[in-house]
């Protein structure tokens, strides 16, 4: 139970995270003035107060309910963990959004050169065999079938076309660089984390 003087503080604290949040964020929902209101500790009451200043969004401040001692990461770490755990989640985010641009990229490019491959299969030997097309569907990597595209001029036949692509003539592209700095980051953050 809170002393008569440590309620008053709670109760102050609670009134200035509801106050900093809504000046930074505007009006909030009802779920997050409930959360607030519910907080009878003052260490949460800090760490959030703490959190508002890195978070860019309401959704960043990973709200939990006060519990007992060491139960929740987020709500029991120190605040310099928390800020460094914050940047690495940060830096781990973008990251992750850049590497999905770039695969996002990497994916219409190979559509697009798919496409274009069967039609120019098509114009130079006639209608494509659905087993076929189903192999040129499996392809992954458009560097594989930009080979495919380059030897449809000289290929006599289609199965000379479609001679497997050798691996060491496939191109390591910058998606394949940012999917492994992408595990090295995430190996590196989950090592980082203290449970």
């Amino acid at each position: 139970m809170l002393s008569k003087s440590d309620d008053d503080l709670v109760k102050q604290r609670r009134k200035v995270l509801l106050q900093q949040l809504t000046s930074k964020f505007g009006v909030l929902p009802s779920t997050t003035v409930s959360h607030v209101n519910q907080a009878e500790s003052l260490e949460w009451l800090d760490t959030y107060l703490d959190r508002k200043h890195y978070a860019t969004s309401l959704d960043e401040m990973y709200w939990e309910l006060p519990r007992e001692e060491g139960s929740s990461l987020f709500g029991t770490l120190p605040s310099q963990d928390y800020k460094a755990a914050w940047e690495l989640v940060r830096r781990f985010t973008d990251t992750m959004r850049e590497e999905g641009r770039k695969q996002g990229y990497e994916e219409g490019m190979r559509e697009i050169k798919l496409k274009v491959l069967i039609q120019q299969i098509h114009n130079k030997f006639g209608p494509i065999p659905e087993d076929t097309v189903a192999r040129l569907e499996a392809v992954k990597l458009h560097e594989e079938l930009t080979t495919y595209l380059d030897r449809v001029p000289t290929a006599k036949s289609l199965e000379e076309l479609l001679r497997p692509v050798p691996v060491e003539d496939r191109e390591v592209t910058r998606a394949d660089e940012l999917r492994e700095e992408g595990r090295q980051i995430g190996r590196r953050a989950a090592a980082s984390l203290k449970f």
